[in-house]
């Protein structure tokens, strides 16, 4: 009975949390503006809105399943919200909340050092994770000059506090699931580029790393 309440109040929390994307989203420094969804608790697309509590729903269950009712439990289930966030702001409209990740990155430094992985190995993950994905946005600037970047600096910070969140022994096997999402995806708009001749390289590649880091703590947790 209790899990079932738990994934209940999961998706709760997750239809709670689509008017915070789409304050988010609206934002003028994205990409992509969107308009106004037409309810709030659903947010828009409502695809979106509905696969965010869906997302919630489960890691709740996740994070009970693996930890129990326990701070830990809580924990996870905090940060695992975050990437829920930070994937459907970046699919809504290419744009990582610096604010928001560098936050989480500071609470996922802490808790390391209390409810998970040690404070050594998260800072370790956290300054590895970081500065590979800042040569891979230097480098894109450098083969993408008039042209969207695969990389911005927003995914930079979300390395950052990916590298925190799992340390760096855990790291090489959380990017290779949300670079690998990514790598298809973009297999995949490279053939509808060939087949219709028009479309951007652009991918949301916020939100593969984050769907990636989800499926890895889904699959290998708990750490």
């Amino acid at each position: 009975m209790l899990p079932a309440i738990v994934v209940v109040v999961g998706i709760a929390l997750g239809f709670g949390l689509n008017p915070w994307i789409t304050q988010i989203a609206t934002d003028p420094k994205a990409a992509n503006p969107l308009p106004m969804p037409r309810h709030p608790l659903l947010g828009g697309p409502t695809w979106v809105g509905l696969l965010v509590a869906a997302a919630s729903g489960l890691m709740a269950w996740v994070c009970y399943h693996d930890y129990g009712a326990s701070l830990q439990g809580l924990y996870w289930y905090l940060i695992s919200l975050v990437y829920i966030v930070v994937g459907a702001v970046d699919w809504k409209v290419r744009l990582i909340d610096v604010l928001l990740v560098m936050i989480a990155t500071v609470v996922a430094l802490l808790g390391s050092a209390f409810l998970t992985i040690s404070f050594k190995d998260s800072l370790i993950g956290s300054l590895i994770a970081g500065l590979l994905f800042l040569l891979f946005f230097a480098g894109s600037l450098v083969l993408f000059p008039d042209t969207d970047a695969p990389f911005g600096l927003g995914d930079v910070y979300l390395a950052f506090f990916m590298g925190a969140t799992v340390g760096w022994r855990h790291l090489g096997g959380a990017l290779m699931y949300g670079m690998g999402l990514a790598g298809i995806a973009s297999i995949g708009i490279l053939a509808l580029r060939q087949i219709k001749g028009e479309g951007t390289l652009y991918i949301a590649y916020g939100t593969y790393l984050c769907l990636g880091m989800l499926l890895y703590l889904i699959k290998f947790g708990p750490l």
